[in-house]
């Protein structure tokens, strides 16, 4: 209300008008009266306020929809992100089981089917725990024998026709 009272008296100071109660009535009848500014300056003021209800409008659209995603978007980013990591690990896993495989091979028919713990933890690198575990399992595979040492160390014996057909 009161904008709308001072856009009349500004209007009454600037343009010459006939003023009623509640209405104001432009006089476009004398040659000195140019509406035009007045018709620019609303049709800028009505640009003015639709651009920023329009980009009102994006920020909110933008908002609501971050709000609705952001959550869609961080649980698809680390589902992702975990099998990502899963298949690298899975990648590295095996290859670490391949290389194994082939020192295991490789021993195993140097020694003429004769394998210890020891000789198998140095050439795969590894610690006395892991290769009894993986010579045990392998033995469970292949069906080995067993034989102790004089040192107290155990011979995993494995028959070089069964791993020649599974080798190849």
């Amino acid at each position: 209300m009161r904008i709308w009272i001072e856009l009349r008296s500004q209007l009454a100071k600037s343009l010459p008008v006939q003023a009623s109660n509640s209405i104001v009535h432009l006089s476009l009848e004398s040659p000195a009266v140019n509406a035009q500014p007045f018709a620019a300056l609303m049709i800028d003021l009505e640009g003015r306020v639709r651009l920023t209800l329009t980009v009102c409008l994006l920020l909110l659209v933008t908002v609501l929809l971050l709000r609705l995603l952001l959550p869609l978007l961080l649980v698809g980013g680390l589902v992702s992100l975990g099998y990502g990591l899963w298949r690298r690990t899975d990648r590295t896993r095996r290859q670490r089981q391949i290389a194994l495989n082939q020192v295991f091979y490789t021993l195993l028919q140097a020694q003429q089917g004769r394998i210890s713990v020891l000789d198998f933890a140095m050439q795969a690198q590894l610690s006395g725990p892991q290769a009894r575990t993986y010579l045990d399992a392998q033995a469970r595979a292949f069906s080995a024998q067993f034989e102790p040492t004089p040192q107290g160390d155990i011979l995993y014996i494995f028959s070089l026709g069964q791993l020649s057909y599974l080798k190849s």
